[in-house]
């Protein structure tokens, strides 16, 4: 069970990482959007692993914002949003992805996840 701390340690080291190279691209201003985009994707998958689903759906959000035509953010930010049991708000990032790119696959099973925990919800 030791490495499950060391796992933990490693984690928020590596968030930690993140968040200084998001805060230098903030400060420097560069205009490099990808690389913003990317400290901001990394972030995020970091926060969902680490359950932090509401910094996580923020860092995807505002990756989404700077490349509105990536179909992935959007999946991605659709699904910390279903994990955070905000499936209404994550059937909209999945239409997103859709609109974007209509055959994506795993989007599909996602919004039918999302669908279906509606469901459920509504017969509980």
């Amino acid at each position: 069970n030791n490495n499950s701390g060391g796992e933990e340690g490693a984690l928020q080291q590596l968030k930690s990482l993140l968040n200084q190279a998001k805060q230098y691209d903030l400060d420097n201003n560069n205009g490099n959007i990808e690389s913003s985009v990317d400290v901001l994707e990394a972030l995020g998958v970091v926060c969902n692993v680490t359950r932090e689903y509401e910094e996580a759906a923020e860092c995807f959000r505002t990756a989404a914002g700077l490349s509105p035509e990536n179909h992935q953010l959007w999946n991605k930010l659709g699904a910390t949003l279903a994990n955070s049991n905000r499936s209404v708000e994550a059937q909209h990032a999945y239409q997103k992805a859709l609109s974007i790119k209509p055959k994506y696959a795993r989007v599909w099973l996602n919004l039918a996840i999302s669908h279906s925990n509606l469901q459920n919800r509504d017969e509980a």
